[in-house]
């Protein structure tokens, strides 16, 4: 297990210690972070762990919890590590293969958090169900799925952990998940949640992903249950994540979990058990996230591969989709105008906004592409751009991952052949990519025309003057400077019948009426070239192409700019680290900003759509980061 930055209360210096425990799950627990600062560290002198006999196989040198402490879930046991010494010697050991000791007997453990002094468990065969352990009151307890209900209390204290002292069972029906197999656990404290007046703190909500459905344990003591209207055998969720803005995100799916559709939820916790649709369906509290440009019947999980396919933070998703990182922004007043970016390998998207059409112009690599090897559509959409001629690719600066695509020509071009989905007719569309022009010489970035007489075409060319020019059914002029030997951020936007240009992320001047009709059935989509006659063609590169209806607002195009623009900076990378696009495991540094993504090739860290770090240890299972503490297996 690799474990990088540095630790402690005072900050003390890099980590030197390494864990050789094969986990299934990490966390960074950070009392800092819980309702009272970590207060509750200090007010633990009379329990029993505090008084435990210490320096032996279940317990380490110190009597305090540690401020920071690396929690370590294997199969059958959890460690926890005192981050507070760079050497991260052991603190405390819970087994699960002792009899029925505090965490269960035999129960097999796949996922591990905690917050406000209280240790939550996933566990999937042998004794399952989740387990809670506080540490504060001592009281161990775990909740399963039965008609009877399953509430099982621990009749001994955590000093007594590991010791075959069996649970009472409440018998409360209440209190009972929607499954027994609990395969990811997330909590938080929500705001105004209830004093707990045996810890003094305010209380969590648990929610826990289960293969029954998801449950949320609520901080007034209720469980409500969400599972999936088209019935049982698709209520199973393998993951989850809750945010504190009180929003779940988890999956669900078909009983095999490997074939039929497979959505991604994000919806308000419930106040009582509900239904979700696990197709589009007519909800309008979640998103549903369901890529058919990927094969999710080759896939053990569809949309992830473990406990860790999906976080939120408030406003933002990151999802480990099939064949790749993605990125969600959400848009909570207009659900279908949200913007995701698709991260591989081998490309990057940038943002895609709304009702997608195509996503053209990402690759990373600078092999040119010749007559015949196709230009990928890497939207939703799938439909790929013909390559005339030979078009060269180059790095878009020094060192960066990113390629512009240049040597237009009328003999070297790319073309869609008619795309029934580009009628937008007389509604709102876009058009934005990025362009570097490098003559002041006429010249047309992107077209979609029939012929120079028929009706239903848009363009946008450079003009000799230095302007980039947008025009629909030959009227329009709406203008942008862009200046030679500089990469521009543009958009054509057409938007309840005006059109408008940004460029850079700032509305220009210009804009004209025009509610021409874009329909046509002969017309074909040319970039770098005039699309009716073949002439004038860029002279420049173009990149990261892409086609949309809808408008995308303005503060949506400020953020495509400041968000892509980085990859057009010297030695900027893109893409994730080394050669696979199987996302392991992802984590969040909330202190950092910074997104953590692991492959078997290492842990690529984003900021934003830029990779700034990588790190090249295969990761495997799992990745916690918390304040620049990262833990991963």
């Amino acid at each position: 297990m690799a474990i990088f930055g540095t630790l402690g209360e005072n900050n003390l210096s890099a980590i030197s210690a390494s864990i050789s425990d094969t986990a299934v799950d990490v966390f960074v627990y950070d009392t800092t972070k819980d309702s009272d600062g970590g207060a509750w560290r200090k007010r633990t002198r009379n329990t029993s762990w505090y008084n435990e006999t210490l320096n032996t196989a279940t317990r380490g040198s110190r009597k305090e919890f540690p401020a920071v402490a690396v929690i370590v879930a294997e199969s059958l046991k959890v460690t926890i590590y005192d981050g507070d010494d760079p050497d991260l010697p052991m603190w405390m050991v819970f087994h699960s293969d002792g009899g029925n000791c505090m965490i269960r007997n035999s129960g097999v453990i796949v996922s591990v958090t905690m917050l406000n002094a209280e240790l939550c468990v996933g566990r999937t065969s042998g004794s399952k169900g989740l387990g809670q352990i506080s540490f504060i009151t001592e009281v161990g307890k775990t909740i399963r799925r039965s008609s009877s209900g399953y509430l099982y209390i621990y009749k001994g204290n955590i000093e007594q952990r590991n010791d075959s002292l069996a649970y009472m069972n409440e018998n409360d029906i209440t209190q009972q998940i929607a499954g027994d197999l609990v395969y990811d656990v997330a909590m938080t404290v929500l705001p105004n949640a209830p004093i707990d007046s045996a810890t003094g703190l305010p209380t969590p909500t648990i929610a826990v992903a289960t293969d029954g459905g998801v449950s949320v344990i609520k901080d007034d003591g209720n469980i409500v249950d969400i599972t999936a209207s088209a019935g049982s055998s698709y209520s199973s969720s393998k993951f989850i994540s809750m945010s504190s803005d009180g929003l779940l995100v988890f999956p669900q799916h078909g009983s095999s979990a490997t074939s039929g559709e497979y959505s991604l939820m994000t919806i308000p916790i419930p106040s009582s058990d509900r239904n979700t649709q696990t197709s589009s369906g007519s909800a309008t509290d979640k998103y549903i996230f369901n890529d058919p440009n990927t094969s999710l019947t080759s896939l053990p999980h569809g949309l992830g591969v473990s406990q860790n396919g999906a976080l939120r933070i408030p406003g933002t998703q990151f999802l480990n989709y099939p064949n790749g990182l993605a990125i969600l922004d959400e848009n909570p007043t207009s659900l279908s105008k949200a913007m995701v970016a698709y991260i591989k390998f081998d490309h990057n998207t940038g943002w895609m906004q709304g009702d997608i059409k195509g996503a053209f112009l990402s690759d990373t690599d600078t092999t040119d592409k010749t007559n015949g090897q196709a230009d990928p559509d890497r939207s939703v959409n799938n439909n790929a751009l013909t390559v005339n001629g030979t078009i060269t690719k180059s790095a878009v600066a020094t060192g960066a991952d990113l390629v512009g695509y240049g040597g237009w020509s009328t003999s070297n071009y790319l073309e869609q052949p008619y795309n029934s989905d580009l009628n937008f007719g007389s509604g709102d569309f876009y058009v934005m990519g990025w362009a570097k022009p490098t003559s002041n010489t006429n010249g047309y970035v992107w077209e979609r025309a029939q012929n120079q007489t028929a009706s239903g075409y848009a363009e946008m060319f450079y003009h000799d003057s230095g302007q980039f020019r947008f025009y629909i059914n030959g009227v329009g002029n709406v203008q942008g400077a862009a200046p030679l030997n500089t990469w521009t951020h543009f958009v054509c936007l057409r938007q309840d019948g005006v059109m408008y240009m940004f460029i850079n992320g700032v509305r220009q001047s210009t804009t004209v009426g025009n509610s021409g009709s874009l329909n046509n059935t002969s017309a074909k989509l040319r970039i770098g070239i005039r699309a009716y006659d073949i002439t004038a063609p860029f002279y420049g590169e173009i990149s990261l192409i892409r086609i949309g209806g809808g408008a995308p607002s303005t503060e949506q195009i400020k953020k495509m700019y400041e968000d892509e623009k980085v990859l057009f900076q010297e030695n900027a990378k893109a893409t994730l680290y080394g050669s696979s696009d199987a996302v392991t495991a992802l984590a969040y540094d909330d202190a950092t900003n910074l997104l953590h993504v692991g492959t078997s090739a290492g842990r690529s860290e984003f900021q934003g759509l830029r990779r700034i770090n990588n790190t090249t240890d295969p990761v495997t299972t799992a990745i916690s980061a918390h304040d620049s503490l990262i833990i991963e297996q």
